[in-house]
């Protein structure tokens, strides 16, 4: 029933949330720009992530057991809080004022080592063939920052199509939480099940026709996540099946739909390139 219970919690903080959220990114311009190759007729707010974070943050802080347990299993809370406030910070920066792929890509491997250095690492891995352990050693650090690096920046490709990335969010929390449970590894459960309240309370307003966006401060938000506590909770492998074969399985409609045509040929309107044709032809 605790799982029940903070699910249910996240998810009614998620609900309440949301509107306020979308309301303060209708204020501060955080808006996606109309798309020809999207369903929707108006500009559509993002900053969906800073949702997610306060609903998860406010069911944590509520519930003592989550806290206690996560201390108890060597969880480095203050240090996972840190590199989810940098990750956020980094898509609020984004959503709002535009963030060049350099900064974000250099905020990203801050939070990354903040994870590390709070000892969220990889010390080796399994050889497929043999079973055995491969210690990385001194490479253990590296591969961490590039594991964490390319599990943020997998989201980020995945949310781009109304309810995508919420909901193979959502199937992933649930599968981990599953997982983690069936491992008994209470610590772990609470965290996925958190998650994946907050996530199905967000969808409510994600799902097809979306009237906000997660933004970057939510697909970062959320592969960091998925990255950090698959570290901990040891679901590496699952975390990547379960992420990563979605992003492959539609990466092409996702690079396709990310190129629109500039509404008056078929070039890419990053282009532009028939902007002479589009001048005369408004003009007469």
């Amino acid at each position: 029933m605790r799982y029940v219970e903070l699910a249910l919690v996240a998810a009614v903080a998620a609900l309440a949330l949301t509107p306020l959220v979308r309301a303060l990114a209708i204020r501060f311009g955080a808006l996606d720009v109309l798309d020809p190759r999207r369903p929707h007729d108006r500009a559509v707010p993002r900053l969906g992530g800073v949702a997610l974070v306060l609903a998860c943050g406010v069911t944590l802080a509520i519930q003592d057991e989550p806290r206690a347990l996560l201390a108890a299993n060597g969880w480095d809370v203050p240090a996972l809080l840190a590199g989810v406030l940098v990750i956020v910070a980094a898509g609020v920066l984004d959503d709002v004022r535009g963030l060049g792929p350099l900064p974000k890509l250099g905020l990203e491997t801050v939070a990354a080592t903040v994870a590390v250095a709070g000892g969220y690492g990889l010390g080796g891995v399994t050889n497929p063939l043999t079973g055995g352990f491969v210690p990385l050693g001194p490479l253990g650090p590296l591969v961490t920052i590039a594991w964490i690096v390319g599990l943020t920046n997998a989201f980020n490709l995945i949310d781009g199509l109304d309810g995508l990335a919420t909901g193979v969010a959502l199937i992933a929390a649930a599968t981990l939480f599953a997982i983690a449970l069936s491992e008994g590894r209470t610590d772990a459960a609470c965290l996925w099940a958190t998650l994946g309240g907050a996530l199905a309370g967000f969808l409510r307003y994600n799902f097809n026709p979306a009237s906000i966006f997660l933004g970057d401060a939510g697909s970062l938000f959320l592969g960091y996540l998925f990255a950090v506590l698959s570290l901990q909770s040891l679901q590496k492998g699952a975390t990547a099946v379960v992420v990563l074969a979605p992003l492959l399985a539609l990466g092409l409609p996702i690079m396709e739909g990310g190129s629109p045509s500039c509404g008056v040929c078929s070039c890419p309107a990053s282009r532009r390139s028939c902007a002479p044709i589009a001048s005369t032809s408004m003009t007469g």
